[in-house]
């Protein structure tokens, strides 16, 4: 076989140029690392080749980022009992009542008497949920401009003698003006200071665990 030279003079640049661009080119795309461990494993032989830009395809990357730990920064802490700071939104809307800050023991003592025992209870209280909305319509009505056709009521919700009532008036009313809270429940709701529909419609404590409840909906696994 012979070479480019005893061809043709003029193709040995281009034989040298051709051989060395080969050479180069299998040098960089790819490195051999021969690791010879005669101590440990004497008749051992790794061979690892190595992507000579050191780049891992892009959904390998794709990949780590997505299980990378995001660092979260929110927190609730002045809605609940310092050992519930680290609770779940979900741990927290099944924990007692009293996780709430603030709901001691009268508090907790007069909410079981309304069968209200957890966070999640007390965010889908019925009494709180009618007073809040009573509470956000009131402050929509016009005082004496109910259309004389209009057929809307909230009587499943009122006693009896509150039905002809207005908002603003209900908000003003104690809380047995609400239908399924007897008279004994004002003296009851007294302990936390509830002694209208517009106060148990704003109580903060029912709010923070509303906000709790509702919020747990959104909540992922491993905090991120």
């Amino acid at each position: 076989q012979k070479t480019a030279y005893e061809i043709c003079a003029c193709l040995v640049g281009s034989e040298m140029c051709i051989r060395d661009r080969y050479q180069r080119r299998v040098r960089t795309q790819f490195r051999l690392k021969v690791n010879f461990d005669q101590t440990t494993h004497p008749h051992s032989t790794s061979l690892f080749f190595i992507m000579s830009d050191n780049k891992r395809p892009a959904s390998e990357d794709a990949a780590s980022s997505k299980k990378a730990k995001v660092a979260l920064t929110l927190n609730f802490n002045n809605a609940v009992d310092k050992e519930y700071e680290t609770k779940t939104l979900r741990e927290i809307a099944k924990a007692p009542v009293g996780a709430i800050q603030g709901v001691g023991d009268k508090i907790e003592e007069m909410l079981h008497a309304m069968k209200v025992t957890t966070v999640e209870d007390l965010a889908n209280w019925k009494f709180y949920k009618a007073a809040k909305a009573i509470n956000i319509l009131a402050a929509t009505e016009e005082e004496g401009k109910r259309a004389a056709d209009c057929a809307a009521n909230i009587n499943h919700i009122l006693d009896a003698e509150f039905e002809t009532k207005t908002f603003a008036e209900i908000k003003e009313a104690p809380p047995s003006a609400l239908q399924g809270l007897a008279d004994w429940t004002d003296s009851v709701l007294k302990t936390a200071h509830l002694t209208t529909v517009e106060k148990l419609g704003n109580w903060k404590y029912a709010q923070y665990a509303e906000a709790i409840v509702e919020l747990s909906k959104f909540e992922t696994d491993g905090g991120h």
